[in-house]
């Protein structure tokens, strides 16, 4: 003789059903949003960006900008724009370069990194996989922010406008 499951027995396989499907979902309307991360004042924080713009008329820079308190800018074609241990002297553009050493407060580099940080550097990926909308560059990152590690090559149109933004203050924008 064959027994009904209690009425109970129903109402218990419709919950863990649907706690199971939440789950499954990742219900991210349990959990509060991240707070954006806020850059510490140590000195030990460091971004160093390659950036080689579309546009054929503009050379490549390098900017790093460095906790303790300054900013290295370097725009040209030569191969120290990317090397700073280039040996190739002989290269027909080795002396094409221009360079900017500023000094800053720790708090104004800091500012500096969290503007990069804001505008999305630490959720890139690590490796490019397409050329976004609107670009006008791409971007080799690395940093070591708040003692986490980390790099990426991006074309994020929020990164590299702060990239031109620099540039267009500090380097030569024909060649």
């Amino acid at each position: 003789m064959r027994t009904l499951p209690s009425p109970g027995w129903n109402i218990r396989r419709r919950l863990w059903l649907a706690l199971g499907l939440l789950a499954a979902a990742g219900c991210a309307s349990l959990y509060p949003p991240q707070a954006p991360m806020e850059v510490s004042d140590s000195q030990l924080n460091w971004l160093t960006i390659r950036y080689r713009p579309l546009a054929t008329n503009r050379p490549p820079c390098r900017i790093e900008i460095v906790g303790a308190g300054y900013l290295q800018f370097i725009q040209g074609e030569s191969p120290l724009v990317v090397d700073d241990f280039a040996v190739d002297t002989e290269h027909y553009q080795w002396n094409n370069l221009t360079q900017e050493k500023l000094g800053m407060t720790p708090a104004e580099a800091r500012r500096m990194l969290q503007q990069f940080v804001d505008a999305g550097l630490l959720g890139e990926p690590r490796q490019l996989r397409e050329t976004a909308p609107g670009a006008s560059g791409i971007a080799s990152c690395r940093w070591r922010i708040n003692n986490q590690p980390g790099g990426c090559v991006t074309s994020n149109p929020d990164l590299t406008r702060l990239v031109e933004i620099i540039a267009a203050r500090l380097g030569r924008q024909e060649r």
